[in-house]
């Protein structure tokens, strides 16, 4: 456990001391985050696929309306209530130490910035992908795989 501890406050060194439980569950919450921004960030960039498009940008849509309700990201609370530090607030201070400064100090306005920009490119890239696919500009490319 020591190791675990030591090696959590290598990459996240603003963690406090807390019980294990609380840190684990806190890192849970944490790699959650992580892998569901990136594989976000995958489908909306590199998928053409209309299904996965549309549930992710009805989760983003989602996460946009709860980012509202509560004036914050469900998993940067969550993330805060365990480690009492989040990778929104880890972000901020390695920015901070390098020297870029945002102009606004609060990580309500830029994280509902980042979710409402990324879930209008969702929906712009399904409109456009609607668009060319009835207009015949958008064909579906066979290569031959069985």
């Amino acid at each position: 456990m020591k190791f675990l501890m030591n090696l959590i406050k290598i990459y996240c060194p603003n963690v406090q001391q807390r019980s294990v439980l609380h840190v684990c569950i806190g890192t849970y919450y944490t790699i959650l985050h992580i892998i569901l921004m990136a594989l976000f960030g995958i489908v909306v960039l590199f998928s053409n696929n209309l299904l996965y498009l549309c549930i992710v940008f009805i989760i983003m849509f989602l996460d946009v309306l709860a980012n509202i309700g509560c004036h914050d990201c469900l998993l940067t609370m969550t993330e805060t209530k365990y480690l009492k530090t989040s990778c929104k607030h880890e972000q901020a201070s390695k920015c901070l130490d390098a020297g870029i400064v945002y102009k606004c100090r609060h990580y309500y306005e830029n994280q509902l910035d980042v979710i409402s920009n990324a879930s209008a490119l969702a929906g712009i890239k399904i409109c456009c992908i609607l668009l060319f696919t009835w207009c015949n500009l958008l064909h579906k490319v066979d290569y031959g795989v069985v």
